[in-house]
């Protein structure tokens, strides 16, 4: 690579361009065989024959979609479709009661209040353990009534809201 004369006496250097030859195993070409092989790799790792008939299994001749939740049994019309129900009604799901919530940290509320032992132990000995709802908020009530109450008061909910309604037991299952 030459430097021009005049090109100098502007204060820094212009480089003619010339093609320079490498041989394959060249160090240049080190990052570009690495990643190549990488590629390569994910390739061949794309699709067990599992997945393979997962999908086959979830899309029908019609390009219907079928949630493979047991007990779902969902049929949407395109891939989309079914990813925003999966996050509607599968990510934040009760293991216990099947409920649903929108957000994980309502699920992690709802599973400590209802089917949390230490929890209603916590809240017999007075403790304030029922969690405001209002992300942010912080504050910790010790029953779920003056905290129904604090939501309407303070974060202007419905008198009508409940977070969780306790469905009585029917008679066949009282005796």
């Amino acid at each position: 690579m030459e430097i021009n004369k005049e090109e100098k006496e502007l204060g820094f250097p212009f480089f003619i361009a010339r093609r320079r030859r490498f041989k394959p195993d060249d160090p240049f070409f080190a990052a570009g065989k690495i990643e190549r092989e990488l590629l390569a790799k994910q390739v061949a790792l794309d699709l067990t024959e599992d997945e393979r008939y997962q999908i086959q299994k979830m899309e029908d001749a019609d390009n219907i979609v079928h949630c493979p939740i047991v007990g779902c049994g969902v049929r949407l019309n395109c891939l989309e479709d079914f990813e925003d129900h999966y996050h509607a009604r599968h990510t934040s799901s009760c293991s216990v009661c099947s409920r649903v919530y929108p957000t994980s940290r309502l699920l992690s509320i709802h599973v400590s209040e209802v089917h949390d032992s230490f929890f209603q132990a916590k809240v017999a000995r007075g403790f304030p353990m029922y969690e405001c709802l209002v992300e942010g908020c912080g504050v910790k009530l010790k029953s779920y009534t003056s905290r129904q109450q604090h939501l309407i008061d303070k974060h202007k909910f419905p008198t009508s809201f409940e977070f969780f309604r306790k469905v009585k037991p029917s008679k066949h299952q009282r005796q």
